[in-house]
């Protein structure tokens, strides 16, 4: 018997200025969604549930790491998938979620000249 797939709808709300910049955007990032999900199923299937003893948290940082040394993406898309591990089981005590914070970059760095909407 063939592997069965179920695929699973995701609905994302792009705004339109968003969209209006790239019009190719949003399969783009849909094609980077896919490359996670593919990448967690394997790792469930090869390593079995998340798990607090995974160290997610300093995988994550290793990879950036490789990613910095080799240019490859894939170790991106691990990053990715390392950030949504460790918010399913934390290993940094106190860890939350709070969409309030100040961004840790952008005093740093800028907005790349981008205004938004909410800003103008």
């Amino acid at each position: 018997m063939g592997h069965l797939k179920t695929p699973v709808e995701v609905k994302f709300w792009w705004p339109h200025g968003w969209l209006k910049r790239d019009p190719r955007r949003h399969l783009k990032f849909a094609a980077y969604v896919q490359w996670m999900v593919n990448r967690l199923l394997v790792g469930g299937l090869r390593y079995g549930p998340a798990s607090k003893t995974q160290c997610y948290y300093k995988r994550a940082m290793m990879e950036l790491e490789a990613y910095e040394k080799t240019g490859n993406m894939e170790h991106l898309v691990n990053v990715s998938n390392y950030g949504f591990l460790e918010c399913q089981t934390p290993s940094i005590k106190g860890a939350h979620f709070a969409n309030d914070v100040k961004s840790a970059t952008r005093k740093k760095f800028g907005t790349g000249g981008f205004v938004g909407e909410h800003e103008k």
